[in-house]
């Protein structure tokens, strides 16, 4: 059974690597902007401090989005207001997540609600020269 158990564990790692933590060092790179999203909760939770949990930065055609404290699972949707556009994708809040929306110009909204009740939203422009 426990073979099984790392063998799963393997499989969904190699299958699925964008939910596995990885530091590709260029967390401080000039190619990301972090984009500043605001915690819109309504009724603070038990424990609630109203301080935004959720980091987001735009690099290379992605939203990489991550928790600082595990909120359970999140979906987000990443809205281009230009055309409509829209991206959605769920995903645990314990590895760093990435979602592709290429790099077509214009503005974004990028909402994130998780299963502990948290809602942050955000605003990003892309501008391509």
């Amino acid at each position: 059974m426990l073979k099984f158990f790392w063998y799963s564990i393997i499989c969904f790692c190699i299958a699925f690597p964008q939910f596995c933590w990885a530091d590709d060092g260029e967390e401080d790179s000039d190619n990301s902007d972090e984009v500043v999203v605001d915690n819109t909760t309504l009724k603070p939770k038990s424990g609630f401090d109203g301080a935004v949990n959720l980091k987001c930065k735009y690099r290379l055609g992605s939203f990489i989005f991550k928790f600082e404290t595990p909120e359970g699972t999140a979906k987000a949707r990443v809205t281009n207001l230009s055309n409509g556009k829209t991206y959605s994708r769920s995903f645990p809040t314990f590895f760093e997540y990435s979602l592709t929306v290429g790099n077509e110009e214009g503005s974004y909204e990028i909402f994130v609600e998780t299963s502990r009740g948290s809602k942050y939203i955000g605003y990003y422009t892309i501008v391509t020269h």
